[in-house]
């Protein structure tokens, strides 16, 4: 199993500080975490001065599983799925009979909110790799056993694990945001293999949809982000191309892609984040590897 542990986040023998991504209190400007907010407020009916006690509650329990940024940074709650330019598309796809899968879905945050937009909950499927995150994604919203959502857990980069193949041949469109950058090259390959078995044999217009860290510059192809023990390989919008032709000569497809830079103001990526990282390595520089930005993107079987 490629299970990520505590242990994989040290470096130079000493521990990976699991504060470095953890922000104590809510972004001061909420605007991108408001919807969350209404969701929680409308669709889980959590009074309204009660909604940030209760995010608060959900997040020290889900960071005890694993320090993922994502949850130490409260982007969890921002909802990055209207952003996207394929948004209307995907919805309306949805609703007309298309399955949408959430690979690296994590609390389910992203198929709740697609309910919430009117999509229906049967063609909405979740997948993660911690059990515990799903069922803390029921805490948070709420809605365990009247949701009609359904979860599979599994792990994407071990073949040989076949809990996910109930999946396999039956999903038309995936999302997979801060899901990519956590590996290296090869085991991007295996995840980006994986994600092709679960599209329907005959899917019309197969879509990937999601969001990854990158590189703002072409870099050595080997080089990756290496700061923590975690060997991460982030692309440029070139290298992001290349990887889905490797795999589609792997499974006899065809994809193009799209990577477009977004603001990294809405991830709270600014000077805060480079004081703590000297704080925690003792350098003061930012390494050439960590000049990195934020890709939206897409994958279209062609």
């Amino acid at each position: 199993m490629s299970t990520l542990t505590t242990e994989d986040f040290q470096r130079g023998g000493a521990a990976y500080p699991k504060d470095w991504h953890y922000d104590k209190d809510l972004p001061q400007d909420q605007k991108n975490i408001e919807k969350t907010f209404k969701l929680l407020r409308e669709y889980s009916g959590i009074p309204a001065d009660k909604v940030q006690e209760h995010v608060h509650d959900i997040r020290s329990k889900a960071w005890e599983v694993f320090p993922y940024p994502c949850i130490g940074s409260w982007r969890f709650l921002a909802d990055y799925m209207e952003t996207f330019p394929e948004y209307p598309e995907i919805l309306s796809r949805i609703k007309s009979g298309d399955v949408f899968l959430d690979a690296g879905c994590c609390f389910g945050q992203v198929l709740r909110h697609l309910l919430y937009d009117g999509a229906p909950a049967e063609n909405l499927i979740g997948t993660d790799l911690y059990p515990k995150f799903i069922e803390q994604g029921y805490d948070l919203f709420k809605d365990e056993g009247k949701c009609g959502l359904k979860f599979v857990t599994g792990d994407m980069l071990d073949h040989s694990d076949t809990s996910l193949d109930v999946l396999d041949g039956k999903v038309d469109i995936i999302h997979g945001t801060f899901l990519f950058h956590l590996f290296n090259r090869e085991d991007q390959i295996k995840l980006a293999t994986r994600l092709v078995k679960f599209f329907k044999p005959d899917a019309k217009n197969a879509l990937i949809v999601g969001r990854h860290t990158g590189q703002a510059e072409p870099l050595d192809p080997f080089e990756t982000w290496t700061l923590d023990k975690l060997k991460r390989f982030l692309h440029t919008p070139s290298t992001w191309q290349a990887l889905w032709d490797e795999v589609g000569e792997l499974t006899g497809t065809k994809w193009v892609t799209t990577a477009e830079v977004v603001d990294l103001k809405i991830l709270d990526i600014d000077d805060n984040y480079w004081a703590k990282r000297k704080e925690v390595t003792g350098d003061p520089n930012a390494p050439k590897t960590l000049r990195f930005c934020q890709y939206r993107y897409s994958v279209r079987k062609v």
